[in-house]
Order: C-alpha cells, then structure tokens, then sequence
C-alpha cells in the first residue's frame, strides 16, 4: 500500500495538516462550550 511507503517530507506535512485540522477542532470545540 502508498501509505507505508511515503516519504519523511510528506509524512512531516501529513503530521501538520493533522495537528491544524485536531487544534481547529479542539478551537471550535472550546468556543462554542463558553
């Protein structure tokens, strides 16, 4: 499969555009509880 064969560059900003879209949500989630 692709996916355990992808690059450190690619791994490093699939790690990133997870953290964004996880603190995004976690954002959203603090905002709407106030």
């Amino acid at each position: 499969m692709r996916i355990f064969r992808t690059t450190s560059a690619e791994r490093l900003a699939l790690a990133f555009v997870l953290g964004c879209l996880a603190g995004a949500t976690g954002l959203l989630l603090l905002w709407r509880s106030l």
